[in-house]
């Protein structure tokens, strides 16, 4: 990192929170070097039908991780509440009334996956030999999700006692090493085994080093042991319900987009869509991820008081300059040099019509990510309802373009899917910075005796020493 970055991060941030912004950062370079090399083996050695077969299943283990029902975000923000008292019964309540939340959301994804792929493998209009693999399948891929759910509520309550740092490495390395595992197998000739394998190795090891983690590195000796309270689990499923609505909305793009790609331009379309968004998102994600940190620092501002409005548009410049100078640069390269690029990456049938769909998807993640600062703000001030608007007008937005789209040209290809996309995450942007603009303005307007905001539930609210 230059050093005039380096300052920046030191002047602003305290030295915690610049080690778990740090982690955010190195989490997402892991997460995409891995996916830079999975990627081309995955789609070489199955197929590109076989591996859109294995896109669709990872589609339902994407809807179905929504099951989480923004429960891992409120246990962060109550574990860091009762972390900053010390008060480690507490902690084990709300970790034991959010694996019993987290336990029956599981058991309903098994029901669901055990009836859901005849539909699925309908609305894809997949073949006979692919309505039968998904059928195969997709019991497992819904048990391994359901075991996924246990293991964010490991992530969430280790990012809530301080050690956001670690629990990015561990569930970076574990994605890394199911993914390489999964790699090495498709190789060998294990298809869609390969990949399954893979998938639970991730779920394993992290859930593992997430309780070592816990133990030795959190000082939590002990992780479970006390019974929750009604209060408990109010608290959990009350502030994660915004939470989960906006994740919904937001998560289901992807999938969407693919399931009418497969519908429209056939199952061997799908991974053309799929490189180019996730190879979008990754490059999105280098800065994005940073940020994640910020939010209980803005909860604290704001429960502050005082000066906190401008200690807040402080930040915010502060985090905008990090993200132009880190991430935009990377936009512009990747765009400019994407078709020598993905020649070195992909074979030659998939480099062509992936780059042209990657550039317009680099088009509006790029705007899009100018408004991550914007949507931390938001969440920091417990203003949960604009994140939820900002998710309906993001599918709002793709579903008119799409409508649009059909209407126009009868097709749905995946240059014709990145623009949707594209236009939606343009439009999620603006409406997001416009209610953090507002949201800060108010506070400055506020009289001094009401500008301290409530702390919302679980939020610490001692301050965070930020620059200004």
């Amino acid at each position: 990192m230059p050093s005039f970055l380096r300052r920046l991060l030191h002047a602003s941030l305290a030295s915690q929170l610049r080690r778990n912004i740090a982690s955010g950062v190195a989490a997402a370079g892991i997460n995409a070097v891995a996916a830079v090399i999975a990627y081309p083996i995955f789609a070489h050695f199955l197929g590109l039908e076989l591996y859109g077969v294995w896109l669709v299943l990872a589609s339902f283990m994407q809807f179905a991780l929504l099951g989480d029902l923004g429960v891992s975000h409120a246990l962060t923000k109550l574990v860091a509440e009762h972390h900053a008292h010390n008060n480690a019964a507490e902690i084990r309540r709300y970790l034991a009334a959010s694996f019993t939340v987290l336990a029956a959301a599981g058991v309903l994804v098994v029901a669901a996956s055990a009836v859901a792929a005849e539909p699925l493998a309908a609305a894809c209009e997949l073949s006979p030999a692919h309505a039968a693999i998904v059928s195969k399948w997709l019991p497992i891929v819904g048990g391994l999700t359901a075991y996924a759910l246990a293991c964010q509520a490991l992530h969430a309550t280790l990012g809530g006692l301080g050690r956001m740092d670690l629990a990015n490495y561990i569930q970076s390395a574990g994605r890394s090493l199911g993914m390489g595992l999964s790699a090495v197998l498709v190789l060998m000739g294990f298809g869609l085994l390969g990949m399954v394998i893979g998938a639970a190795v991730t779920c394993v090891l992290t859930n593992i080093a997430y309780l070592l983690a816990l133990r030795h590195a959190a000082g939590m000796r002990k992780v479970f042991g006390e019974a929750p309270r009604r209060q408990h689990y109010a608290q959990i499923v009350g502030f994660g319900g915004g939470v989960f609505f906006a994740a919904l909305m937001h998560q289901a793009l992807g999938p969407i987009n693919r399931l009418l790609i497969c519908r429209f331009a056939g199952v061997a379309s799908v991974p053309v869509f799929e490189i180019a968004f996730a190879a979008s998102q990754q490059i999105r994600s280098l800065s994005a991820a940073a940020f994640r940190a910020v939010t209980p620092e803005v909860s604290r501002l704001g429960a502050l008081g005082g000066d906190a409005s401008v200690r807040l548009r402080q930040l915010d410049r502060q985090a905008l300059k990090l993200t132009a100078m880190t991430s935009l640069p990377a936009f512009v390269l990747v765009f400019l040099a994407a078709d020598p690029l993905l020649a070195l990456w992909l074979d030659a049938e998939l480099a062509g019509p992936v780059a042209s769909v990657l550039r317009v998807l680099l088009v509006g993640c790029a705007l899009n990510l100018l408004a991550v600062p914007s949507y931390h703000t938001l969440m920091g001030l417990g203003r949960v309802r604009s994140v939820v608007i900002s998710a309906i007008v993001c599918q709002a937005i793709n579903a008119v373009a799409v409508g649009l789209i059909l209407l126009a040209t009868g097709s749905f290809t995946p240059l014709l899917a990145a623009v949707a996309s594209t236009v939606a995450m343009v439009a999620t942007a603006a409406y997001l910075i416009e209610r953090k603009h507002n949201a800060v303005a108010a506070m400055e307007a506020a009289p001094p005796a009401t500008q301290p905001l409530a702390p919302a539930a679980g939020m610490t609210p001692a301050a965070g020493r930020l620059a200004g």
